[in-house]
């Protein structure tokens, strides 16, 4: 019995993490190429959701904050 709970309890804590969403790191680069998400930080911004990261690659300077989404390049 101890078993079969154990494994309700480990399935319950799966289900209720797949339901919170994911933080996802927005890459930022004018030029293009691999591992580029958008090429302008206003791109990257619309499709951000709060508790993303963007980061813009150098050149693009600053660190700006803004409705749980940061900046940093």
């Amino acid at each position: 019995m101890l078993g079969r709970t154990i494994w309700l309890h480990t399935a319950a804590l799966l289900c209720a993490a797949a339901a919170l969403p994911a933080q996802r790191t927005w890459i930022v680069n004018d030029l293009g190429g691999p591992g580029v998400d958008h090429q302008t930080f206003m791109a990257a911004y619309d499709a951000a959701s709060s508790g993303d990261t963007i980061i813009l690659e150098p050149g693009s300077g600053g660190v700006i904050s803004s409705r749980g989404r940061s900046r940093r390049g």
